[in-house]
């Protein structure tokens, strides 16, 4: 794709007008026609969390139970408002499917007015095209998993930054802290610190104010961490944490460690960033996307979707370079998506047992090394361009 869009015809059709609208239409109407095919014609029961965990858990809430207590619900406490409306919608599993599908146009939309003032209009169809394409971003709205509403709240908050309105940017990120993975917390920061003091104490404000709800109604708001995360002993493959294990080294066996690490990864990371300085929009992003790249090569859970949040803002404003930007991108998510495909499965090998031998345990790892490396160069380049743009100017509202 990116090849194409330097020859003809591919890049006259980037340069009509209403590219970024048909890219738009194009991206929105092949996920929709998937939908149907595998839902509707082939009737193929929806998977991975819908199933498993959305359905069971909006069924709970629709009865009147509570998160944590009747219902065993594992998210952020707001996260339960969205799959309880979704489900009074339609109660049907694949509800969550059409809503998935509806962030995501909502988000594309979004992302392209955020591109009217600093891309051309063939940029942001070859932006939304790419978008379009990733496979991670795909499988993840085509499953009805939450990353697409997640992107469109981080996608509204630099919206309403961009255009300098910060109260309402720290509503969305209140919001998004309150109803979404708490790993989006990374992200949200560094867009609160631009917004200012409007953003910071708007943010603050719905924050307790949820949280104050959540502890009236006699629920722990820190369920999911204190109950949840320490016995999340897994550890995903395509992180330093992962790769450690190949090597036998006993980390596992202590999982403080691995999010003491983790802590002091990202401290690091927001001092290396100097990340309290965000006056402008494209700092606050780029700092973001430096904590994010940390969390997900650092942290023994890594959700690569998440990844596309930060660097959404990134490939937006082409605040990296051509190569580290697009193709690095693309071959981070084309890397990740091995993750999930069927002769990768095949190689994956459970680091805590023995290994298999063999040239299928050999190209497994170096997979891995790739992946890793790849994301040391993605995040040693942002913090090259956070160094760079400190005296830029640009739209920020602090």
């Amino acid at each position: 794709l990116l090849a194409l869009a330097r020859r003809r015809p591919l890049r006259d059709l980037l340069a009509w007008r209403h590219a970024a609208g048909a890219a738009l239409f194009l991206v929105v109407a092949s996920k929709l026609a998937a939908s149907v095919a595998l839902y509707v014609w082939a009737g193929i029961t929806p998977p991975s969390d819908v199933g498993a965990f959305y359905v069971p858990w909006a069924e709970g809430l629709a009865a009147g139970g509570l998160p944590y207590r009747e219902v065993a619900y594992q998210f952020q406490p707001y996260f339960a408002g969205y799959l309880l409306a979704v489900w009074e919608l339609w109660s049907d599993p694949h509800a969550f499917i059409a809503a998935a599908l509806c962030c995501h146009a909502a988000g594309l939309l979004v992302l392209r007015e955020l591109a009217r003032p600093c891309l051309s209009t063939a940029d942001t169809a070859l932006l939304i095209l790419l978008l379009g394409v990733d496979p991670l971003l795909t499988g993840s709205v085509l499953m009805g998993q939450d990353e697409s509403f997640v992107i469109l709240l981080t996608a509204l908050a630099l919206l309403a930054l961009q255009r300098g309105k910060p109260w309402i940017c720290g509503l969305l990120l209140g919001l998004q802290f309150l109803a979404t993975q708490l790993v989006v917390a990374v992200v949200a920061a560094p867009l609160a610190l631009a917004a200012g003091w409007r953003g910071l104490l708007a943010a603050a404000l719905l924050v307790a104010l949820g949280y104050g709800l959540v502890l009236a109604a006699g629920l722990d708001p820190l369920f999911p961490i204190t109950a949840l995360w320490p016995t999340t002993e897994a550890v995903s493959p395509g992180n330093l944490p992962y790769l450690l294990t190949v090597f036998d080294l006993p980390l596992h066996a202590n999982l403080a460690l691995y999010d003491g690490l983790l802590l002091a990864a990202l401290l690091l990371a927001f001092a290396l960033a100097r990340g309290w300085q965000v006056p402008t929009v494209e700092r606050a992003a780029l700092v973001a996307a430096v904590l994010m790249v940390t969390w997900i090569l650092v942290s023994r859970k890594s959700w690569y979707e998440v990844f596309l949040i930060p660097l959404l803002p990134i490939l937006l404003g082409r605040w990296l370079p051509f190569r580290a930007g697009y193709l690095g991108w693309l071959a981070l998510s084309t890397l990740a998506a091995l993750d999930a495909s069927y002769w990768y499965s095949i190689m994956r090998f459970n680091t805590f047992e023995a290994p298999p031998e063999g040239a299928a345990t050999w190209l497994f790892l170096l997979l891995e090394i790739v992946l890793v490396a790849a994301k040391v160069a993605i995040l040693l380049t942002l913090l090259v361009k956070v160094h760079r743009s400190a005296t830029a100017k640009g739209p920020g509202v602090a």
